[in-house]
């Protein structure tokens, strides 16, 4: 985020998991490493976000219904 470099989001409703690499079944939570009290993420600027993959018919909108 502070390098100003994008950030991606992919929707795909029929997408299932991978499963890990062995090495990464290795890998520590955020909250394992920093403790429940910190907050590790900052906001991401939404004009920085990437969205890739295609929504359709299956987006939701925001607003009242």
């Amino acid at each position: 985020v502070d390098a100003g470099l994008p950030w991606f989001d992919y929707y795909d409703a029929d997408a299932e998991d991978l499963a890990p690499s062995e090495i990464l079944t290795e890998v520590k939570a955020v909250g394992d490493v920093l403790g429940d009290g910190e907050e590790p993420f900052v906001p991401v600027d939404p004009k920085t976000v990437i969205p890739l993959g295609d929504p359709g018919m299956e987006k939701v909108s925001d607003g009242m219904w």
